[in-house]
């Protein structure tokens, strides 16, 4: 908030208010009421979004905030910019002169630390690569015009793809939205875990891209849990989506909450 000149309290509230899919959450929360997954199939992404992290949602002083935690399992306070404010957002964290005009990578970052929206990262990368004065910093490469006519015609035929990719995508789930079930884990679950780390020296394609098993410790919300993955290990945050239920019977001894 305080990086951002002439943002009272009131007005990022009044604009949550005024933002269809954040007043939707805000006042499901107000009233303690977490909306069912099946009257929310067709509300927007925004809304679905918001809805999987509910558990780390909470409203301060009238405003809506998102519980972040970083690598080093430190939760940050995020407010929750709507539509409306997301280019007064870039201006004051990449555009002026104190902004520096960082790379992708290190925008993302400065964001991270007090604000949030669904679909952050892709924006923040979209609106690095259209600056201008970004643009002009790159290096120069050497080119003629056939590389030029060249490009031009690979790009075109990208974005043709690309929307023919995102109809289909649409469509898809839209059709996977009706007839999702949903996944979780509750504390005392033993699960695998995906590892995509690379270790030095050893083949990845013939090592087991599952560990475990590994025990569920907490929930940080329906996307994010704490797994414990051995007796001295501390538990750390990992995507649902890198989880799957251990169903074996060669559970550690260690394992015990």
């Amino acid at each position: 908030m305080a990086q951002i000149p002439n943002w009272s309290s009131s007005d990022i509230s009044c604009s949550q208010s005024n933002d269809t899919s954040l007043c939707y959450i805000i006042q499901a929360m107000e009233a303690n009421s977490k909306p069912d997954w099946s009257s929310d199939s067709d509300k927007s992404a925004v809304v679905k979004t918001l809805w999987r992290m509910w558990d780390r949602l909470e409203i301060q002083n009238g405003k809506l905030y998102r519980i972040w935690y970083d690598d080093s399992n430190k939760s940050h306070r995020q407010i929750v910019v709507p539509d409306s404010h997301k280019a007064e957002v870039f201006l004051y964290s990449h555009d002026i002169p104190s902004a520096a005009h960082l790379g992708v990578n290190k925008t993302l970052e400065r964001l991270r630390q007090t604000f949030y929206w669904s679909g952050m990262k892709d924006d923040v990368q979209d609106y690095c690569n259209k600056c201008d004065l970004c643009s002009s910093r790159k290096p120069s490469k050497p080119t003629n015009e056939y590389v030029s006519a060249l490009h031009n015609e690979l790009e075109t035929i990208h974005k043709m793809a690309q929307k023919t990719l995102s109809v289909k995508a649409q469509y898809q789930k839209r059709h996977y939205d009706l007839t999702a079930k949903r996944r979780a884990f509750i504390k005392g679950d033993a699960v695998w875990l995906f590892d995509k780390r690379k270790r030095v020296g050893v083949c990845s394609k013939l090592s087991p891209q599952w560990k475990g098993p590994c025990l569920v410790t907490g929930k940080i919300d329906d996307l994010v849990y704490f797994v414990k993955t051995s007796q001295r290990s501390l538990a750390g945050p990992f995507h649902i989506d890198r989880l799957r239920l251990y169903r074996g019977s060669h559970k550690p001894a260690w394992m015990k909450i």
